[in-house]
Formats: structure tokens, C-alpha cells, sequence
């Protein structure tokens, strides 16, 4: 999620719309869904398919760094224009602002943020459940067949 937040604070566009849109799509859907893509739409595009854990991991890998992404940006563009100013008067290069005087700041405004979505991370485990059960979805294709 972190490297999501610096990629869509990109000076360039290039890098910065793909990711607004990535973050767009992802944190837009619902995680059911991802689910089923990740886990069946390799094999209709592409001709293979992932084991259940690893389009479960894939999926919640990549929704939740949307929505990290988003709480990291948010802390980044928390700290005052003041401290990047102040950091520039005392000769510090871009890299050690960040590391000493910005991401400190950060942690401390995106604590709360982050143990929200973790915990409602560990509530969505239980969709995982519902590809877990392959043969739910087969009833239903094979049901829907009939009629």
C-alpha cells in the first residue's frame, strides 16, 4: 500500500493515472467479485487457473493495497508544506526529509486508519470461504444449465 501512495503522488502522470485508476477499480468493486475473478477469470482469458489460496491471496493482496494506498496518501498529504520547507533550510536531500522528518509524521497520523482496515481485513477472510466451495458454484452452473 505504501508503494501504491508514492507511485500516485508521482510528479508523472504516467505513473500517477494508471494507479488512480487501479485504486478506482479496485477499491469500486466488491471483494465477492474479485474473489470469483481472480479465482475463474485466469481460465477463461488465459487458459489457467490459480489454486483457491493463491487467487484468495492475489485477491486480497491487491484490494487491500488499493485501500493502504489511499490511507497512506492521505497521511502523506497530512503533513504541512512547513516541514518539507524547514527540511530544505537545514540541507537535507529529498530522501532524508522523508525518512526523518516526513514518514514519523506519517506513521503516527495513519495508526488509526491501518487497524481499521486490518480489522475489517480480517473480517473479509470469511468471503474466501465461498470460493473455497467449488462445488456451490458448480451446482449453481450445472442448475442453470437445466433451465
Amino acid at each position: 500500500g505504501f508503494i501504491v501512495a508514492l507511485l500516485r503522488g508521482s510528479r508523472y502522470k504516467i505513473i500517477s493515472i494508471p494507479i488512480q485508476i487501479y485504486q478506482l477499480i479496485f477499491r469500486g468493486t466488491p471483494l465477492m467479485l474479485q474473489l470469483f475473478f481472480f479465482m475463474y477469470g485466469p481460465y477463461y482469458i488465459f487458459g489457467f487457473s490459480f489454486d483457491r489460496f493463491t487467487a484468495c491471496i492475489a485477491a486480497f493482496a491487491i484490494n487491500y493495497a488499493a485501500y493502504f494506498g489511499e490511507i497512506f496518501r492521505g497521511g502523506i498529504g497530512a503533513i504541512p508544506r512547513g516541514q518539507y520547507e524547514a527540511a530544505k533550510v537545514l540541507g537535507y536531500t529529498r530522501s532524508q526529509t522523508f525518512m526523518k522528518i516526513i514518514l514519523p509524521q506519517v506513521v503516527k497520523h495513519v495508526i488509526p486508519a491501518t487497524g481499521n482496515e486490518l480489522m475489517t481485513l480480517v473480517k473479509d477472510t470469511s468471503l474466501a470461504q465461498v470460493i473455497a466451495v467449488k462445488e456451490l458454484f458448480d451446482v449453481a452452473t450445472s442448475a442453470g444449465s437445466k433451465y
